[in-house]
């Protein structure tokens, strides 16, 4: 039986808390709604690029995080961080609040079976 690659799109929550696990949810169609993002973030987004699981990934941080007086998130900022070192991009600042990742995977599925 020949399979088929099929992409899944997740968003994954980073906490500004450290001691808060990331949090991974499924979403439907072709991109994240512009609402779930801003659920995500508490407020609105801030596009940015982060260096996550070995490659560049999308990601939203609160685009008023600062003025809300948000905490540091320290391991969205080491992500950003490194992707601005790889790129020659990003700068030295700290990113505040929760962050979200767009992640896209690929699902190999087998030909006239839904999965």
């Amino acid at each position: 039986m020949a399979t088929k690659a099929k992409k899944r799109g997740f968003l994954v929550l980073i906490p500004a808390d450290v001691s808060a696990p990331e949090v991974r949810t499924e979403f439907k169609g072709k991109a994240p709604e512009y609402a779930d993002l801003r659920k995500a973030v508490d407020g609105l987004i801030q596009p940015v690029s982060l260096f996550y699981q070995g490659r560049t990934r999308s990601a939203y941080v609160n685009e008023e995080g600062l003025l809300h007086g948000m905490r540091p998130n320290p391991r969205a900022s080491r992500m950003w961080r490194e992707w601005g070192q790889r790129t020659g991009h990003g700068g030295t600042d700290t990113l505040v609040g929760p962050a979200v990742i767009v992640l896209w995977e690929k699902v190999e599925t087998a030909e006239g079976v839904a999965s």
